[in-house]
């Protein structure tokens, strides 16, 4: 099921109730044994395609072949190797992120242009798109923020954030108020009742899915 709220991802799924063995991945696609895999989908949108969650994993090995999906990754544990066509290869270790295809856009400065979502002084906020989808629906990068507040609104698209420095307080404004640090994700589905404050500099990691309805009227037609 579904979560329709602020929700903070837990390392061993919601209520400490662990992770789910899944399917295995198949034997044709590895170079090495059948790894065991377990996950818990948080948010699982068959229509668009939009999944959230958490996964672990023994290790393994899979053939190089073009990856069917956009994915992002936070690692909690352990550490994941890519490998590149031209022989290059990445580690990314815990507490690092990535995103597979990447790409990357410069540095710009977010302008604030309707104040109604913001209590007291308008913040400064700096936002860097590491990558965005050929449809303008899926896209992750690093937004940093001064001190602000914001009133309670409907939120009006799919985020995971990942706090990377300072500490925030999400809450529905009806009184489920999360404090999130360092190392920290939170997730917020569209239509939830979002309120955030910060009352220091924050960093985040965010990945968000804006559904183009059009885009995906269309999808389904075909």
């Amino acid at each position: 099921m579904n979560v329709d709220k602020v929700t903070r991802f837990s390392f061993d799924g919601p209520d400490g109730k662990g992770l789910t063995e899944w399917e295995a991945i198949g034997a044709a696609g590895l170079d090495t044994d059948v790894p065991v895999q377990r996950g818990y989908f948080y948010f699982n949108d068959e229509k668009t395609g939009f999944m959230a969650g958490v996964w672990d994993c023994t290790p393994f090995s899979s053939k190089m072949s073009p990856y069917p999906v956009d994915e992002f990754m936070h690692v909690l544990e352990g550490a994941i190797t890519i490998e590149q066509e031209d022989g290059t290869s990445t580690t990314v270790s815990a507490g690092e992120s990535f995103v597979i295809p990447k790409a990357t856009d410069p540095t710009v400065p977010i302008i604030i242009k309707d104040t109604t979502r913001i209590i007291g002084a308008v913040p400064e906020q700096q936002n860097k798109i590491y990558y965005s989808d050929a449809t303008g629906q899926f896209s992750l990068g690093i937004w940093h923020s001064s001190a602000f507040e914001r009133p309670v609104f409907e939120f009006d698209h799919h985020d995971l954030m990942i706090i990377i420095s300072g500490v925030a307080t999400v809450s529905d404004g009806a009184g489920d108020d999360q404090v999130f640090k360092a190392g920290e994700a939170v997730f917020v589905p569209k239509g939830a009742q979002y309120k955030w404050q910060c009352d220091e500099p924050v960093t985040k990691i965010y990945c968000a899915f804006v559904e183009d309805e059009a885009l995906q009227a269309s999808k389904a037609a075909e």
